[in-house]
């Protein structure tokens, strides 16, 4: 996500070398450039809060959910095969050292999310309803999943 939203190239601008220091120079770039922005594995929420800011009704709003997992596999709650799907500590902190600008945006504006999910009363347990659809309709064309 940091190479897509140009930190490769905005590093490059500052004078400083200390790596942290770029990576909040970053984040506070990002700031003025977004006004908002949505976690795709909060979407529901996320979706909820647009609404809100753009003084719409949760019926204005649907979507087709694409490329995830169904709805009741065994990895949606969390339970994985462990044998299969655990990786090492070795591994994970190569993971978080070549990531950590990624990590660091992603804690960031999650942090914020959340502020913003308290100032509109939502909870991160409360449940949100979106109407999810398979079928889309734009103009008079009708896409299907």
């Amino acid at each position: 996500m940091s190479f897509d939203l140009g930190f490769t190239a905005f590093r490059k601008t500052l004078e400083t070398a200390d790596r942290d220091s770029q990576i909040a120079y970053f984040i506070k770039y990002l700031e003025t450039e977004f006004d908002y922005v949505m976690m795709t594995d909060r979407f529901d929420e996320g979706l909820v809060v647009l609404t809100k800011l753009l003084r719409w009704k949760t019926d204005d709003i649907a979507y087709i959910r694409k490329m995830s997992r169904s709805v009741g596999d065994d990895t949606d709650k969390g339970e994985t095969d462990r044998d299969e799907n655990q990786i090492s500590e070795t591994t994970w902190q190569l993971l978080e050292h070549h990531n950590v600008v990624d990590i660091r945006i992603y804690e960031h504006f999650s942090k914020k999310f959340d502020n913003l999910l308290i100032n509109f009363y939502f909870d991160r347990g409360t449940k949100i309803k979106i109407r999810r659809t398979k079928t889309l309709t734009v103009g008079s064309y009708k896409t299907l999943s």
